[in-house]
């Protein structure tokens, strides 16, 4: 009996360990690139101008910020390559948002249109390596294809910037995981219809991170992630139109929120300088207002969720 045990022992070890090697040494699902030249036309690249910089958060990540100042705002070249994110931010390892510029050497423009394509909504670089799923490639594979055409567009029209990021170096077994995510996106995306209007809200929630930023576990917009920042760590609240969230209750408050830190009204805007946020408002105050009231309409469908959030630890009277 101790010799089959130890048979059947040797065996299930071997199994394991050959799966493991296995899932250490592959690599991500992709697809094979197709022959994509993306057209550049006006309208393609102002729609792109405004996904990249207003909605999808482009910008805000690919761009060094100030992190002692709310909303976080840039302070280095546009797309040249944001900041560096490792353990102190709970990151496992460490990860640089690269440079997206035109530049060649160390941004995109060596890149092919569906080399660009792939990284956005599947999450496989140039080198056929996983991107973290902190790229948000998961919500992106619903960006109809004209959108993501209109962003490659856009991109191509970036100023060169020669500013190269270390490479990312994420940990076991996380390292492992990564490489499980990515799925090849085969099919035609087609484009959104406005004519419903909190179907297109709940598009354009999922295109913004807010279902990603304002969702512990599930989708539901009620918060609980937590965002740790030099003032101390702030956690998403809940955006539910349960009472104990924070939506607006007209629409005309709803844009006045976002409104408020557009450039042009930014001098005038009360900031309490200890209550720093993730959420970049500088960014989504530039959504077109049909935008912003079809992501309105949308919220006010969404089941309410009693979830009272204490947003910042230093304050807990603060929502």
């Amino acid at each position: 009996m101790s010799r089959k045990f130890l048979l059947w022992f040797a065996f299930l070890l071997t199994i394991s360990v050959g799966i493991m090697f296995y899932l250490i040494l592959k690599g991500p699902k992709m697809r094979k690139l197709q022959n994509l030249c993306v057209e550049s036309t006006p309208e393609r690249i102002a729609r792109g101008e405004y996904l990249a910089n207003n909605l999808l958060g482009c910008v805000h990540c690919h761009t060094q910020r100030n992190h002692n100042d709310y909303s976080l705002p840039a302070v280095g070249p546009a797309f040249a390559g944001g900041d560096c994110l490792d353990e102190t931010w709970g990151f496992p390892g460490k990860m640089c948002m690269p440079n997206i510029t035109s530049d060649r050497e160390t941004g995109i423009g060596a890149w092919t249109d569906d080399e660009v394509l792939r990284a956005i909504r599947e999450g496989i670089s140039r080198d056929g390596i996983a991107l973290f799923p902190m790229m948000p490639f998961d919500a992106y594979r619903h960006l109809p294809d004209e959108d993501a055409y209109a962003v490659i567009a856009y991109l191509r029209t970036l100023p060169a910037v020669s500013r190269s990021t270390p490479p990312t170096a994420v940990r076991f077994p996380m390292s492992v995981i990564v490489r499980l995510i990515p799925t090849p996106l085969e099919e035609d995306m087609p484009a959104v219809s406005r004519d419903n209007e909190a179907a297109y809200g709940d598009h354009l929630a999922t295109m913004a991170s807010c279902k990603g930023c304002h969702s512990e576990d599930v989708d539901d917009l009620a918060g609980g992630q937590s965002f740790p920042l030099p003032s101390g760590p702030v956690t998403s609240p809940n955006i539910t139109p349960d009472p104990t969230g924070v939506l607006p209750e007209d629409i005309e408050g709803f844009v006045r929120l976002f409104r408020q830190f557009a450039p042009e009204n930014e001098a005038s805007t009360a900031v309490d300088p200890g209550h720093l946020t993730v959420m970049p408002w500088r960014a989504f105050a530039g959504m077109t207002d049909e935008d912003l009231h079809a992501l309105f309409t949308y919220l006010k469908t969404v089941r309410p969720v009693e979830n009272e959030i204490q947003v910042y630890a230093a304050d807990p009277e603060t929502k």
